[in-house]
């Protein structure tokens, strides 16, 4: 099943950088699409899908897990700081439908990023947290 990256994105920014591989969720890349849409600037990812044998996924795997949102293809790291990063939030806060944000603003200005994802464990989300 081919998936369609719509106006602003390209399958290349998805790929898992350990494997090359790419199984993103088209409902999750359709709301990406319409966040840059209506942040009205570009969305810089760090970091998208990431398959079972990614270093991160594959130790969630051996604590006992399944692998998290971004092996899933429900997940990604944008980069941003500052004044975007809040902009950005504003967006995200507005859309109301990624479930899960993360924040990483404490190293080099040029690493620091926003995650998003769209799990549905309803036990555990809507959440937010730092690393």
């Amino acid at each position: 099943m081919s998936i369609d990256y719509g106006k602003y994105f390209k399958e290349e920014e998805f790929k898992c950088k350990h494997s090359g591989l790419v199984n993103m969720n088209q409902g999750f890349v359709n709301k990406l699409n319409l966040l840059r849409e209506k942040l009205g600037k570009p969305i810089l990812l760090s970091s998208a899908y990431r398959d079972v044998t990614h270093p991160i996924e594959a130790r969630k795997i051996a604590k006992g897990g399944n692998g998290g949102q971004h092996s899933k293809g429900l997940a990604v790291d944008i980069l941003c700081n500052g004044k975007e990063a809040h902009e950005l939030l504003n967006v995200i806060i507005q859309m109301d439908c990624f479930t899960g944000i993360g924040f990483s603003q404490k190293s080099s200005r040029l690493s620091r990023f926003i995650h998003i994802d769209m799990a549905q464990d309803k036990n555990t989300r809507p959440t937010i947290w730092s690393y």
